[in-house]
């Protein structure tokens, strides 16, 4: 990466990351929206794109000490947003899924920050380029960060 390249990365990176605080502390308009803290919001993505997921899954890919995720779990499970299930083919072990309260509450969720950002100008191409940059980023990141954990 060059020099010139690195400014506007790290610009990205803070947009980025001042975007995701802007939406985090936003209160909600809807009030049948519930609100989740920022690890539960990433548990719930996570299972969004994973279902069947046991609790190690969650820990490792949100990365969080299973004490922390199994807490987060629990009061998704407490509001009726994520299920436990035993995994048929180990009983030991227990699968996470959403429930359709969840997915109707990131419906709403989605439905606000779509409204928050409505009247940017953002082109359909402008948004591809830059999700395709953040996928990017974020895959590279979460790749390596399991290349360096103790195992």
């Amino acid at each position: 990466m060059t020099v010139s390249s690195r400014e506007p990365l790290i610009d990205l990176i803070e947009s980025a990351l001042h975007i995701t605080r802007g939406l985090e502390t936003r209160k909600f308009d809807d009030p049948r929206i519930v609100e989740l803290t920022p690890v539960e919001r990433l548990v719930i993505q996570y299972l969004e794109r994973t279902p069947g997921a046991s609790l190690h899954d969650v820990a490792a890919e949100v990365n969080l000490q299973v004490s922390n995720a199994s807490a987060a779990i629990k009061r998704l499970v407490d509001v009726g947003l994520v299920e436990r299930e035993r995994d048929p083919e180990d009983g030991r072990r227990m699968i996470l899924s959403l429930t359709r309260r969840a997915a109707e509450n990131l419906g709403r969720v989605h439905e606000e920050w779509l409204r928050v950002v409505d009247g940017a100008g953002l082109e359909d191409v402008d948004v591809e380029v830059a999700l395709r940059v953040l996928r990017s980023l974020d895959g590279w990141i979460a790749a390596n960060r399991r290349a360096t954990q103790p195992t």
